[in-house]
């Protein structure tokens, strides 16, 4: 039995981990046919939305949900939201980083990256001077400018480090309490934990945990704009030690499902790998390359199921047509007068409702934006960064606590990874 789809989902989109996998979420939060999915590029932000989802979906207009964690969940125990994440070979994030930067601030560009593309990094306007003067420093392809941009402070460790609810770009550099702590919640208290590089697999993959359909503008939107390998310069050793840890730990998850989990994971990227390559056809018939997929009414990629055409041969090896059990026309009839009166019913009490439901999750918004601005203005007055989300003694005991937690879960579970 699959289980329940998480009541409300809260993405850590680490930057340069796929903006596309948003299709994914906003098509299970929010449905598939509540935005449009060719209008999702990195740079236009969040998709313009058809209905309010923010019950299902924490801060749906978020600027592309590159904030780390709070603290709230990463107390143990905390059921609140659902974390879901996809995490990236740490080195050729740091590469996608570079080169994203290059892009942005460009040859002749100006001091962009700040209310665009950078939004959520933690970005002091120190930091982001130091970005931009060490990118545009040097040619596009000279390895020095690669190796001073390693050189800045807290360019590495992106990902453990908003696990732990710190920001992407903070200077400090990830303590061995931090990583342990890291690892154990994407081992045990992450929902769902993708692999950036295995796009389509993951893409399955959340769908055999949620039980949900896989639809098809999730494969289009993976097919028309894969994971890139970018390539180190010659001689330039690139590593990033404080990440490591963190996507082992995801890979040995993300490849220690149930055997049946692997088996429908299997089934479903062949479907997807024949709708990308334009081979397959749609619940609704309808073919043609993923590229021009993306932009069409979302339809389902499921498995064929055998059509009952009531057609059965006969002795002479011709055919007969066999109806059973067929309705009448009067049956039908009054089948679908009672159906509309039903729909209608339910239609005017959604109605009444909908009202009541739209101004609860609007007050629950802007409870979350209130606290979240006292939360920075404190931080300001305090003389902290952008990057400090939590106290160094608030951040030390949710690291203690997420530690104790993972080796109770380990010794329950006989040391074996979840």
């Amino acid at each position: 039995m699959q289980p329940d789809a998480p009541a409300r989902i809260m993405w850590m989109h680490a930057p340069k981990t796929g903006t596309l996998f948003s299709v994914t979420v906003y098509a299970h939060s929010c449905g598939p046919t509540s935005f449009n999915a060719s209008h999702i590029s990195t740079q236009s932000g969040p998709p313009r939305l058809g209905c309010d989802c923010s019950a299902r979906l924490v801060h749906p207009r978020n600027r592309w949900h590159h904030e780390p964690l709070p603290p709230l969940v990463l107390r143990p125990g905390a059921v609140a939201f659902r974390v879901v994440t996809v995490v990236r070979e740490p080195r050729q994030r740091l590469l996608s980083t570079f080169r994203f930067l290059q892009q942005v601030f460009g040859t002749n560009g100006t001091k962009g990256c700040w209310g665009c593309c950078c939004a959520g990094w933690g970005l002091s306007a120190a930091l982001r001077t130091t970005y931009f003067r060490t990118v545009r420093a040097f040619p596009r392809d000279a390895p020095e400018g690669l190796r001073a941009f390693l050189q800045i402070p807290g360019v590495t460790g992106c990902q453990t480090k908003m696990v732990m609810g710190r920001a992407c770009a903070d200077p400090s550099p990830v303590a061995a309490n931090e990583s342990a702590a890291a690892v154990g919640f994407v081992r045990h208290r992450m929902a769902f934990v993708g692999i950036a590089e295995r796009r389509l697999e993951t893409l399955c993959l959340w769908h055999a945990t949620f039980g949900t359909p896989l639809w098809s503008i999730e494969v289009s939107a993976a097919a028309t704009a894969p994971v890139q390998n970018h390539t180190a310069p010659p001689g330039l050793e690139l590593d990033d030690a404080e990440d490591a840890p963190l996507y082992a730990a995801a890979v040995r998850r993300f490849e220690s499902v149930p055997e049946s989990t692997a088996a429908a994971v299997r089934a479903c990227v062949s479907r997807a790998s024949a709708f990308a390559s334009g081979t397959a056809d749609t619940e609704e018939g309808a073919g043609g390359s993923a590229a021009s997929q993306r932009s069409a009414r979302p339809a389902r990629l499921e498995e064929e199921a055998p059509v009952a055409d009531g057609l059965a041969a006969d002795e002479d090896g011709g055919e007969e047509l066999r109806r059973a059990a067929a309705p009448t026309a009067l049956v039908s009839v009054l089948l679908a007068m009672a159906a509309a009166t039903v729909l209608a019913t339910a239609a005017f009490l959604c109605s009444l409702r909908k009202v009541d439901r739209f101004f609860q999750a609007k007050a629950r918004d802007w409870a979350e934006e209130a606290q979240a601005s006292h939360t920075l203005r404190s931080r300001l007055r305090a003389g902290l960064g952008p990057g400090a989300y939590l106290s160094r003694a608030a951040a030390e005991e949710a690291w203690r606590d997420a530690v104790a937690q993972g080796e109770a879960l380990d010794a329950a579970r006989g040391g074996t990874s979840a």
